[in-house]
């Protein structure tokens, strides 16, 4: 990846290779696009919009949130340590593509049988 891209250029990109989805490129202005998340019912399976990240997945930080949706603005059910495994069933992509969240039950640790949602900016393939 270029290392001049800006830091939205680089998130795009890291989420089209999560994806495995060609994500066009969107010439970035002056100007701030506000984009809403979805609405605060839309938690669960229902919030899903975007394929990839299906399997298990382990949290790459200690204190990570498990939200009850796509977004910081989603209250937390707990606290995730480092290593926990999740099976991620679905996920969501903001779309103008600087945002993606994986939805999932956790496998291990305290909140085991939990299911919720995690940014992708904490997570890898366990």
């Amino acid at each position: 990846m270029d290392s001049t891209a800006t830091a939205p250029t680089r998130l795009k990109s890291l989420a089209a290779r999560r994806l495995g989805l060609a994500v066009a490129a969107v010439a970035m202005g002056a100007a701030a696009t506000l984009v809403a998340a979805p609405s605060a019912s839309a938690v669960g399976t229902s919030a899903c919009n975007a394929g990839g990240a299906i399997g298990n997945w382990k949290t790459t930080v200690g204190n990570l949130n498990l939200r009850n949706g796509p977004g910081t603005n989603y209250y937390s059910k707990g606290q995730l340590t480092k290593g926990t495994v999740i099976n991620m069933k679905c996920t969501w992509l903001r779309k103008d593509g600087q945002d993606y969240w994986y939805y999932g039950q956790v496998r291990t640790g305290a909140h085991k049988g939990v299911w919720g949602w995690i940014s992708w900016k904490y997570a890898a393939v366990a």
